[in-house]
């Protein structure tokens, strides 16, 4: 299992996934607020509702590739690891760990707080 600040996550678990999905989405747009209202730049909304394919991962890489911008630099975070498919264990684990960092960093730089542990 991964603490994400979206929610509890283990590999295989349906049901977690999409209360993660939401949540996650809920995130973006507060991301996307403070930036709008911090920096006077409005960013273009993105939907993340499932299903989580290659589109999803694709649209949700892309954005982080402009979020990350308006943070702090941190070159070992890099939202290309963030297309790639959730095909094991090992790989979902990963690509969760790497999110949360992009979304801790990213957060607070903007002044948002997390509330889950893992963020």
């Amino acid at each position: 299992m991964i603490v994400t600040p979206f929610g509890d996550l283990s590999f295989g678990d349906v049901s977690g996934l999409e209360n993660w999905v939401s949540a996650h989405d809920q995130q973006h747009r507060a991301e996307r607020q403070a930036i709008a209202q911090l920096k006077g730049i409005p960013l273009t909304s993105v939907n993340y509702d499932p299903p989580l394919n290659d589109d999803w991962r694709g649209k949700h890489m892309l954005e982080h590739g402009t979020l990350i911008t308006f943070s702090n630099p941190d070159t070992s975070i890099s939202s290309v690891l963030l297309e790639s498919k959730w095909d094991s264990e090992a790989a979902f684990y990963i690509w969760h760990q790497v999110h949360n960092a992009a979304h801790r960093t990213l957060d607070q730089a903007l002044g948002i707080s997390t509330s889950a542990t893992g963020a």
